[in-house]
């Protein structure tokens, strides 16, 4: 009698996390489609802005990258398009600039993605390749979404490349956590 029990509960709270994910990630992706909704900026090595990505683009990466997080923290119970590496990082808090992970290198990044503590004016990251020659920068919106995406996947293939979080006002800024996700 017991037996038949426990598992109808294993089961009910397997159905609870699975509509709970869909949900939040219904939620996600219609949050990502209002009209307010501010794209990053990229630039180049010659600090020049470039647009490798369409709004469509930049949106399907954000849910892919959204996607693998929230299927990360339901115990990967659920099937994910995910990357082959995946690295994580921890609070952060600058005036200046601080290097990801020490400046520790990753190939083919596909994403960088950070929690925000602050809004802070001018967030960058920059990226430099595996001799240290800065190759371009990603300017996060300074309102919009606490969850932000740097999706990298534009990067010359088969490149180590290292990454610095800059507050390019001046203000003092704050990350809660972030991810890398490379394909190594």
């Amino acid at each position: 009698m017991k037996k038949p029990f426990f598992s109808f509960i294993a089961l009910l709270t397997f159905v609870i996390l699975a509509v709970s994910f869909n949900a939040n990630v219904t939620e996600a992706a219609e949050n990502t489609k209002e009209e307010d909704f501010e794209l990053p900026r990229y630039f180049d090595a010659n600090d020049k802005e470039i647009f490798p990505y369409t709004k469509e683009e930049y949106i399907e990466r954000y849910k892919q990258a959204e996607s693998f997080k929230k299927a990360s923290s339901q115990l990967e119970i659920f099937s994910v398009e995910r990357p082959r590496y995946y690295d994580t990082y921890g609070y952060a808090g600058f005036r200046n600039y601080v290097w990801i992970n020490g400046g520790e290198l990753y190939r083919n990044p596909i994403y960088v993605n950070l929690e925000r503590i602050t809004r802070t004016d001018k967030m960058a990251l920059y990226v430099y390749d595996s001799n240290g020659a800065y190759q371009g920068k990603f300017i996060f919106p300074k309102y919009g979404n606490i969850w932000e995406v740097a999706p990298c996947d534009h990067l010359t293939r088969s490149v180590h490349y290292k990454f610095k979080l800059v507050s390019e006002s001046g203000e003092f800024a704050e990350v809660k956590h972030g991810n890398i996700a490379y394909d190594g």
